[in-house]
């Protein structure tokens, strides 16, 4: 009896080319597509905003029509997106919604539920970006670590995406009244914010280190008037900022 690999998975078959799991997710996909629309459709669109829908993958500046899985991949391991724009504002909000959402439900306490969910619960990413006072777009996204907000399984319902989208633009603008706080660190890629820079330069000065990190995923910086084996000097003008005369940089991975 032949012993294959499932055509969509890493799943072994016996008999049949595709799993049962895999045949679990297209079945549930299918019956949830009536719902996917119904929440597209009914997306709240503020004042001033524009909406757009799509296959694929949408983080508000970038869209990816195969989501990520790569060509070949089945329909329902895909998504959709609703995507609201205000040009004028500079902000942007997209929503991917996962068309076989009980793959992010497969397990509950351990164990695989036998049957498909009566009511399926719908299960979608949010993406938040705005433009910055420089011009460049931001995000409230958290590279590999999380995104700007989740509905079904993971956050709120979606019922509540009127409020959470309300709840995103309020955070636009907190995000940009901070902004003018913040002050760039001359030689380096960060800002800090203006109340929070006096203990900076008095803990660097005192021979201690000071530590930058990014949001998400990356490098991260521990700046220090001591130098060690593998730490970079930092420009002069960096130094200057800090009040010292030399700084150095010592990177590391940020995960």
């Amino acid at each position: 009896m032949p012993n294959t690999k499932c055509l969509h998975c890493s799943n072994r078959v016996s008999t049949n080319k595709v799993c049962v799991d895999c045949r679990r997710s297209e079945q549930q996909a299918t019956k949830f597509k009536p719902v996917i629309r119904a929440f597209i459709d009914s997306f709240p669109v503020p004042e001033g905003f524009v909406k757009e829908t799509g296959e694929g993958w949408h983080n508000g500046t970038t869209h990816e029509k195969n989501g990520g899985w790569g060509i070949g991949q089945p329909w329902w391991r895909g998504s959709d997106y609703v995507l609201i724009r205000n040009e004028a504002a500079g902000i942007a909000i997209s929503c991917c919604v996962s068309r076989a959402p009980e793959m992010h439900r497969e397990w509950t306490k351990g164990k695989k539920p036998k049957k498909l969910p009566a009511k399926p619960v719908l299960s979608a990413s949010g993406h938040t970006c705005f433009k910055a006072e420089s011009g460049f777009w931001a995000s409230f996204d958290r590279r590999g670590v999380s995104d700007s907000f989740y509905l079904g399984a993971y956050g709120d319902t979606a019922g509540d995406i009127e409020r959470v989208i309300q709840e995103q633009i309020a955070l636009v603008g907190r995000s940009r009244e901070a902004s003018k706080h913040m002050v760039s660190i001359p030689g380096f890629s960060y800002r800090v914010h203006q109340d929070n820079l006096e203990a900076m330069k008095k803990r660097i000065q005192s021979g201690a280190s000071q530590t930058f990190t990014p949001s998400g995923f990356g490098t991260g910086h521990r700046l220090s008037t001591r130098r060690s084996r593998y730490s970079k000097q930092m420009p002069a003008e960096t130094a200057a900022f800090f009040g010292v005369d030399a700084l150095y940089d010592d990177t590391f991975d940020h995960d």
